[in-house]
């Protein structure tokens, strides 16, 4: 019984923390820092409240690794990226005042370990199967700020997604995937996506996957999510058009 009560003080401790979202290690006080929070912080609660909340998203493709057709997946590298504006964080002088920074979109680098105290958008991927971040001596991954308070936040990644594909005019078929990130739980009305940059590294390397591959933006009715009664979500992303090198195909199966 006694080594229950304990149990349950302990988990009360943690429950407690939990909701207190971590931010008293950061919660600004005498002592100087370059970067503090500012007081009641929580990491639950929206950098802005009364307006939607803009969550940039860069996609960077360094190549394509594969494209399985028997499950209907693809593989990419991608140079993944996050910005959005966090007013409640307090910015030394030192750093980001003025004559220390060019302009005051200048990205400073700080510590990755501060976006552990942060407000971060709980990002959802449509159609994910799987999410690989790149290590080498450490996670390949980079925290920077500005001084209008914009954090951005980019690691390097592996990702596997599913692309719905139709075979029917194989081998002169083309598939049309659709790659879409948004807010697991806010709408639009409490956050907004945009695409900041896209870009593809490795073009040169569709014609070893047997496709001509290219990116495009999203069309303006794949950037709404409808959710019926949760309302309409907004996305981010890319379009991506398989063209298959069909010339091999038609000289092997077609030709005597």
């Amino acid at each position: 019984m006694k080594h229950s009560s304990v149990l349950f003080l302990l988990l009360l401790l943690v429950l407690v923390v939990t909701a207190e979202g971590l931010h008293h290690s950061l919660e600004c006080n005498d002592q100087a820092r370059a970067v503090c929070l500012s007081k009641g912080y929580s990491t639950f609660d929206l950098p802005l409240r009364t307006k939607p909340n803009l969550i940039k998203i860069g996609f960077e493709i360094s190549d394509v690794l594969g494209i399985n057709d028997k499950d209907y997946s693809i593989t990419f590298g991608l140079y993944f990226s996050a910005e959005w504006f966090e007013p409640r964080l307090n910015l030394s002088n030192e750093l980001w005042g003025e004559g220390n920074v060019a302009t005051e979109t200048d990205l400073i680098p700080v510590n990755l370990e501060l976006i552990k105290s942060l407000w971060i958008p709980n990002i959802f991927i449509y159609n994910l199967k799987t999410f690989q971040t790149i290590d080498v001596l450490s996670k390949l991954a980079g925290l920077w700020i500005d001084a209008r308070k914009r954090i951005y936040y980019s690691q390097a990644t592996h990702i596997t997604f599913i692309c719905p594909m139709l075979f029917d005019a194989f081998p002169l078929d083309t598939q049309i995937c659709k790659f879409q990130v948004g807010s697991y739980s806010y709408d639009k009305s409490r956050m907004m996506f945009d695409v900041s940059t896209l870009g593809y590294i490795q073009k040169t390397q569709s014609i070893i996957l047997d496709y001509d591959i290219t990116i495009r933006n999203l069309k303006k009715k794949d950037q709404v999510f409808d959710a019926g009664a949760l309302g309409n979500f907004s996305l981010a992303g890319f379009e991506m058009t398989l063209k298959r090198h069909f010339l091999s195909y038609i000289i092997t199966y077609y030709l005597p």
